[in-house]
């Protein structure tokens, strides 16, 4: 492919590859002193006038959207532009290292691995979500693993093509339906499935649609973590993640990549703290007022024990010590109300909702 000089003020080094209707060049900024990656349209001719001017106001808008995040594992957008030979084009962060495909390619991750991609994409993702970015078309190729630690790049760059890691609800192609977080969260859990378990996590049989990939059936339990010792809670998790109803996925990636991680970080045959549904957190503000509640429901206690113990022997003194001792049971039942629950060995895991 012929590789242009120049972009702008960036001097184009060498054609990094291409992904769908949009190639990446590896570029230097001559004011910074620094090498970047630069992502155009690609010409190669079989692209109409019409789709090439919607592929660059989808360009322009996704790279504005992305260049307003700001997360240690999410790439930086550093520029856009137009140029007359080589049309729109956006410039962003040049990341060092392997991608996620190319360590895949050299064996499964570890258990400590994947924890701690889980839950560092999962925080990302969240983030951008947070913040009104979705990615969109997140796969193994677009996550990095650098010396700095994992990124995801491609932020700024719309997705154009089916995908074995896009959700369900994606399947038929970007004009089916609009990606969202949960979308991302489907593809950020197919990926890791397939890097933790070296096999794609849906598969397919008769009458089964071999295209896209992403329709296929999740894996049967029994036999989806045998490497993993069958664990329940870790087969919970992912069932959540990569449902084909996406009102039953976890609600943020983050809450799916903690609840991933901790299940990996804990020993084999260890009943670890199951993840809990979003209705059963406990706000910071309530907790608070638990707190208040609770101190002022120790001095009643006191009180009405200290009052019983004045008028020891008599009904007034019995009646008290009754009070007391059923404030304090029923203050102990309403606070175990809202513990966590940690499941016994060999239960089953609850789904968040």
């Amino acid at each position: 492919m012929a590789v242009p000089a120049r972009a702008g003020r960036y001097a184009i080094e060498l054609a990094l590859g291409q992904a769908g209707s949009f190639r990446t060049y590896l570029a230097r900024d001559p004011e910074l002193g620094r090498q970047v990656a630069l992502v155009a349209i690609a010409d190669d001719g079989g692209i109409s006038a019409e789709a090439r001017a919607k592929l660059a106001d989808d360009l322009r808008r996704t790279a504005r959207a992305a260049a307003s995040l700001s997360h240690p594992a999410i790439g930086v957008v550093h520029d856009a532009g137009e140029d007359a030979n080589l049309g729109v084009y956006v410039v962003a962060e040049l990341v060092r290292g392997l991608t996620l495909r190319e360590r895949m390619g050299r064996g499964r991750l570890l258990r400590s691995e994947a924890a701690a991609l889980a839950r560092t994409l999962g925080s990302a993702l969240a983030y951008a979500h947070a913040e009104g970015v979705v990615h969109g078309h997140i796969k193994p190729e677009i996550v990095w693993l650098s010396p700095a630690g994992p990124k995801i790049v491609e932020f700024g760059t719309p997705a154009l093509e089916d995908s074995p890691y896009a959700a369900p609800e994606l399947a038929a192609g970007p004009a089916s339906a609009t990606p969202n977080a949960r979308s991302d969260q489907y593809a950020l859990a197919a990926c890791l499935y397939e890097a933790l378990l070296g096999k794609p996590a849906r598969v397919h049989g008769p009458g089964l649609t071999p295209n896209p990939p992403s329709v296929g059936k999740l894996r049967p339990p029994p036999v989806m973590l045998p490497e993993l010792g069958g664990e329940a809670h870790v087969e919970a998790i992912f069932d959540v993640a990569l449902s084909p109803d996406p009102r039953r996925r976890f609600p943020t990636c983050e809450l799916f990549g903690d609840s991933l991680a901790q299940a990996l970080e804990v020993p084999l045959g260890t009943p670890p703290s199951m993840p809990i549904s979003q209705s059963s957190i406990v706000p910071r503000a309530t907790r608070r007022w638990q707190n208040a509640i609770a101190g002022i429901a120790v001095l009643v206690i006191f009180l009405l024990i200290g009052l019983g113990g004045q008028h020891r022997g008599s009904a007034d003194g019995v009646s008290l010590a009754r009070v007391a001792r059923a404030f304090a049971a029923t203050f102990h039942d309403t606070r175990s109300s809202v513990a966590p629950v940690r499941p016994s060995a060999g239960s089953e895991a609850p789904r968040p909702p």
